[in-house]
């Protein structure tokens, strides 16, 4: 009979408790190819970012298969960088579950959140320093100055936009054209108090 701890409704979470015999498993080899270059690029920013000690980080995916394997390869940079998937709840994660996970990195027991959109919006997450767009695939504004705003609330914090060129890297440049707009259009709006 498996110990409770040992076990999830959760198919995005892998578990990272200690085994019986105290050993922590490895769960990726550390020289595996992810497929992607851009996965190896946020490795190497991660582990330059995680030296500092109390660094929270946010990455965002616009794929739940994607959360999956960040998250996988980050169990690679352990201790240093917890992390967790926190998806939509149409993706076999429970309210409850995003509620802890959030509760957790809140509290400093893990430090990297790994998520699709459910994260831009609307939920009390916390401090964060680092956010990571992984992917853009949607040239709605909105969510992306969302996603960046969640960085820098109570002390400075830095935004890193992975694209690859052609039409993610237009992708990105076309939000970063419409934000500055966007800006420009408030701070010349006469009914907006100083």
């Amino acid at each position: 009979e498996l110990d409770k701890k040992y076990e999830s409704s959760n198919p995005f979470t892998i578990n990272t408790n200690p085994l019986p015999n105290g050993i922590v498993p490895s769960f990726a080899d550390k020289d595996i190819d992810f497929g992607h270059p851009k996965f190896n690029i946020l490795k190497d920013k991660m582990q330059q970012y995680f030296n500092d000690d109390g660094a929270k980080a946010i990455i965002f995916c616009e794929y739940r298969d994607t959360t999956t394997v960040i998250y996988t390869m980050l169990l690679q940079l352990r201790p240093k960088c917890l992390p967790k998937c926190l998806i939509g709840q149409g993706g076999s994660i429970t309210q409850k579950e995003q509620l802890q996970i959030m509760k957790d990195f809140r509290e400093g027991k893990i430090n990297v959140i790994v998520c699709t959109s459910v994260a831009e919006e609307g939920l009390d997450i916390g401090d964060v320093d680092l956010v990571v767009c992984f992917d853009i695939n949607s040239k709605n504004t909105t969510r992306f100055v969302q996603r960046i705003g969640r960085t820098a609330r109570k002390r400075n914090g830095k935004v890193i936009v992975l694209a690859t060129e052609g039409k993610e890297l237009q992708m990105i440049k076309d939000l970063i054209y419409a934000k500055k707009s966007m800006n420009k259009s408030i701070s010349r709006n006469k009914d907006i108090a100083n």
